[in-house]
């Protein structure tokens, strides 16, 4: 019998080796994990976890992932072998748990590794550099006993809870729903407040230490003025894509609900909640640009569901059909694809290809890519303040040598507190209008802010950030920026400028907010905007305050050029009658300004 279990034991860990290889072949690493990298070589130097050295700013969103990385790396510093590695390293692990004690049975196994081993999300984000390998190991650590017919060992269940929301928060979506059941099962309070204790410091220190309780990162990205339904429309999209690209992990995480829906007991049916309350999540923050990266979390939920359904009703032949059906959309999946969808979601690992653990070599010029020429650019000309929106591996190679600025605010924490520019948007990927005077309060250190509101918000995130931790008047700081004390100045300030139809008059486009013209008519061919030439603007058509559509002005050809006139044609979405235009800038010399702007009948 021991032997037997041996070969048992021996035979589903054999299942590991398609899958490791499966991963290893395509191992790369994101352009966003240089983020991290750039912190964890901070940390390490004694500069404290900062992204930008001269402020505290928490510009990863895991800090568990984040710990790890600097762990691993600590000998050698090569963030880049050292993340695939510990990536590969929890997937097989968390591949090892879900074989050997979730599967029921060997052929459980068997189909549970062979589903991640077909999914493309799944292989691509098992390295990566970012945080999904940890949570597919943490989660399923923590189904494990949450799905046993036995006690929930309620302590056991709140710290491995407390570690998958320190390695990425919103997954506490997923598995709250599960602790919470688990709690209903076997209520203890003392041991669920003892293991929750490692999360609660964590959100102290962060509050302590950043001033608020959340990465930079979620202010950037859930605060940008865009319409839910918008959103829910590109959440939907998003699902869409991973549909058509990677059909078997879509269909995988509904087919693990659906058996938790159908079972009689109440966990399972608990974490199919989990997986329908993320999946709504999902939805409303508009999916994300990295084609399956949300999606391997509910993933993993659903295999452990799968391996632990009882199947005995199953005869061979359904056995048969369920793994062709697995081999055919694993196979599906493999399909040469567009890098981009019309949706502007990404299959992230091909558009970084040259990141990649086939492409790797032991240089200083590794990786081979635009963004690194970019840092040696921005290196020879010197500057002390640089203003890029690819940060990663750009603020990598560029180290310690210039303040960064992001304008798509990942990392910067007057950015991330305004909201995104109104023009075409890439989700995850909304740009920022840079406030006068900005560029010259981090030149000089002094507040040179134009907009007063925006300029005492300014003085408040500096002493959250920038100001030694014990500084007198931290905390109450600390209050109004977390308490909304500032949010009618940004609004305000957000409030583009008016002019009159037909006016002559040139102005700055002050703070790039824009300016605003109501139209004398409902209908019109055309519209001319006279303004700055070297510049990139963009104008909106407007009915009733409500956006229509919108198109692009690109710089002149004419170098010598003051200002010009453009003619433009409204784009079809707005050809049913528009009421106002707006013109904002997108980019150029930070300077921008707008003349006579009128209707074509």
């Amino acid at each position: 019998m021991f032997l037997m279990a041996k070969r048992g034991i021996a035979a589903r860990l054999l299942l590991l080796v398609p899958l490791g290889a499966a991963i290893l072949s395509v191992a790369w690493v994101a352009e966003d994990a240089y983020i991290t990298f750039r912190t964890v070589d901070n940390f390490l130097d004694g500069i404290g976890l900062r992204w930008n050295p001269d402020e505290r700013v928490q510009a990863y969103t895991h800090p568990l992932w984040m710990f790890l990385l600097a762990a691993s790396g600590l000998v050698t510093r090569n963030w880049f072998l050292s993340s695939i590695a510990a990536g590969v390293a929890c997937t097989l692990a968390a591949g090892a748990v879900i074989a050997l004690c979730a599967a029921r049975s060997g052929w459980h196994a068997v189909l549970v590794i062979s589903i991640l081993t077909g999914s493309a999300a799944f292989r691509d984000f098992s390295t990566s550099g970012l945080e999904n390998p940890l949570a597919h190991l943490l989660l399923a650590v923590f189904l494990f006993p949450a799905l046993s017919r036995e006690r929930p060992p309620m302590l056991t269940l709140a710290l491995l809870f407390s570690a998958i929301c320190l390695n990425r928060l919103d997954h506490a979506v997923l598995a709250g729903p599960v602790l919470a059941w688990c709690f209903h099962r076997a209520p203890d309070a003392r041991a669920l407040i003892a293991g929750l204790i490692p999360f609660a410091a964590w959100e102290a220190f962060s509050i302590y230490y950043y001033g608020v309780p959340f990465p930079n990162t979620a202010y950037a990205k859930l605060s940008t003025g865009i319409d839910s339904s918008v959103l829910v429309r590109q959440g939907v999209l998003y699902l869409r894509n991973s549909f058509l690209w990677d059909p078997l992990t879509l269909i995988a995480i509904e087919a693990g609900a659906l058996a938790a829906i159908f079972s009689r007991r109440g966990t399972e049916r608990a974490v199919a909640f989990g997986m329908a309350a993320y999946g709504i999540y999902l939805i409303r923050i508009g999916g994300d640009f990295m084609s399956g990266r949300f999606l391997t979390a509910p993933l993993i939920a659903a295999v452990v569901l799968l391996a632990r359904m009882d199947f005995r009703w199953l005869g061979r032949t359904t056995w048969g059909i369920c793994f062709a059906a697995a081999g055919a959309l694993g196979l599906a999946g493999l399909r040469h694809h567009p890098d981009f969808d019309e949706a502007g979601v990404a299959s992230e690992r091909h558009v970084y290809h040259a990141v990649s653990l086939a492409e790797y070599r032991e240089s200083p010029d590794f990786p081979v890519h635009q963004y690194h020429e970019n840092a040696k650019a921005e290196l020879r000309r010197g500057e002390r303040v640089v203003f890029n929106q690819n940060i990663g591996i750009m603020g990598y190679k560029m180290g310690r040598r210039a303040h960064i600025v992001d304008p798509l605010a990942l990392s910067d924490p007057l950015l991330a507190r305004l909201p995104m520019q109104p023009q075409p948007w890439r989700v995850g990927h909304y740009m920022r209008a840079v406030p006068i005077g900005y560029r010259e309060t981090l030149l000089s250190g002094g507040n040179q802010i134009a907009d007063p509101g925006l300029a005492r918000l300014w003085d408040d995130l500096a002493l959250l950030t920038r100001a030694p931790l014990d500084a007198p008047a931290r905390w109450a700081a600390i209050w109004r920026v977390n308490s909304g004390a500032h949010e009618k100045a940004v609004r305000d300030w957000a409030t583009p400028a008016t002019a009159v139809h037909g006016d002559p008059a040139i102005r700055a486009l002050a703070d790039h907010r824009g300016i605003e013209i109501a139209l004398p008519t409902r209908t019109a061919s055309a519209v001319e905007v006279e303004c700055e030439a070297n510049d990139f603007y963009f104008v909106m058509f407007l009915r009733a305050g409500k956006p229509l559509a919108g198109i692009d002005i690109p710089p002149a050809r004419d170098p010598t050029a003051q200002m010009r006139t453009e003619r433009v044609i409204p784009p079809v979405q707005a050809a049913g009658g528009f009421d106002s235009i707006r013109v904002h800038p997108r980019w150029g010399d930070w300077s921008y300004r707008t003349g006579r702007i009128q209707v074509v009948p």
